[in-house]
């Protein structure tokens, strides 16, 4: 009988509901995850951006997909030395699925002119941290 408890126990532990998290909850992480990519983005921090992201994070661009910290730091840094400023995220909508957040919404930056356009990120729970899994975007 204590097998069985276990075992069920285990199965509560490690099913997707377990690691559910509440659309009040995600929202509020999501948040805080996008004020530290724009604190960093300020600072001209791309690994710390880098970080953001899951082991195996991914940024889909329009011509090219980028896969893994290292690759996202590059990503990254080349956004930041090509003189993009006032970067600015706005969610238009955020969905919850067991360990998954979708968000969706727009854009904007400076690089001589506003560059406007739309963003899906895709992030996964790990525990009570939040961490980019997908970030994917295109201009308008």
């Amino acid at each position: 009988m204590r097998l069985v408890a276990k075992v069920v126990g285990l199965a509560i532990l490690v099913s997707p509901k377990a690691f559910a998290h509440d659309l009040a909850n995600a929202t509020q992480a999501v948040g805080a995850l996008s004020a530290t990519l724009l604190d960093r983005f300020k600072a001209k921090d791309a690994a710390g951006i880098a970080a953001l992201y899951t082991d195996s994070g991914v940024i889909v661009l329009p011509r090219i997909t980028i896969v893994g910290r290292e690759n996202l730091q590059h990503c990254w840094q080349e956004m930041i030395e090509s003189g993009r400023t006032n970067l600015h995220y706005t969610s238009d909508q955020i969905q919850t699925e067991g360990n998954t957040v979708v968000e969706m919404g727009h854009f904007s930056f400076r690089q001589g002119r506003e560059v406007t356009g739309k963003f899906v990120n895709i992030y996964e729970w790990n525990g009570s941290d939040l961490k980019i899994r997908v970030h994917s975007f295109m201009l308008d």
